[in-house]
C-alpha cells in the first residue's frame, strides 16, 4: 500500500488507538516506515515495531524514534 494510503488510515484510526504496533512481515524492509511513524507521532501516539531484528543495525536511526521493539524469532 502506497505510503498516502497508510497515513490517511492511521489518521482515521487515531480516535480509536492508544498505541500503534507495526508488524507483519518484515516492517524494516517497508521504504515509507520512516514517514508512517512520523505520522503516528505528530498525532501524539506512541509506535511500537515488532520486527526479526536482522535490520535493526542497519535501520538505526529509524528504530531510535520508536517508542518500543519486540524482537520475534519463529
Amino acid at each position: 500500500m502506497p505510503v498516502g494510503e497508510w497515513q490517511a488510515l492511521v489518521e482515521e484510526l487515531v480516535p480509536l488507538m492508544r498505541q500503534f504496533t507495526l508488524g507483519g512481515g518484515e516492517p524494516l524492509l517497508y521504504d515509507g516506515l520512516g514517514d508512517i511513524v512520523e505520522t503516528i507521532h505528530r498525532l501524539e501516539l506512541p509506535v511500537r515495531l515488532t520486527t526479526n531484528g536482522l535490520l535493526l543495525s542497519a535501520k538505526r536511526d529509524l528504530v531510535s524514534a520508536l517508542d518500543a521493539v519486540s524482537v520475534s524469532y519463529h
